[in-house]
């Protein structure tokens, strides 16, 4: 008879021991799949724009302003559209004798659209973060200014 009973011990243990495994095991692979899915949603890249970021009368307003190696060089953007429009920032030196001087160099672009478009952005052909302020429509986005810590 007491054999039965350690029998029955014995193998509610294994199989208690079994599920508390397995849930273990179900929450690491539910914890892993969360991690990876947030991962996804936010994809950081070497690279950032800080860009003013407006929404005036069905247009989307860029400005901003980016270093470039020295004052020959000039800045471009452009907005190519799509369901995620891309915002295309490029710099390209103009040639010429020019000193080596880190210089700032604005931008500037305007983009029809709807308010709740989204905007991804290329920096010279690669993905770049967009670091947005955004500027109410009833003030002059020019005359505002941006001041980082660094």
């Amino acid at each position: 008879m007491e054999t039965k009973k350690t029998t029955m011990w014995v193998v509610l243990a294994v199989l208690l021991t079994i599920m508390i495994v397995g849930i273990l095991v179900i929450k690491a692979q539910n914890k892993e799949v969360a991690e990876s899915t947030n991962q996804e949603e936010q994809e950081y890249f070497e690279k950032t724009i800080d860009v003013k970021h407006q929404y005036k009368n069905g247009k989307h307003i860029f400005a901003g302003t980016i270093e470039v190696p020295t004052p020959c060089y000039q800045v471009e953007a452009k907005v190519a559209p799509g369901d995620i429009a891309e915002l295309n920032i490029t710099t390209k030196d103009n040639g010429g004798i020019c000193a080596q001087v880190i210089t700032d160099a604005n931008f500037y672009v305007e983009f029809n659209g709807k308010k709740d478009q989204l905007f991804k952005g290329n920096l010279n052909g690669e993905p770049a973060n967009l670091n947005t302020f955004e500027i109410e429509p009833d003030l002059d986005i020019n005359d505002i200014e941006i001041f980082m810590k660094g």
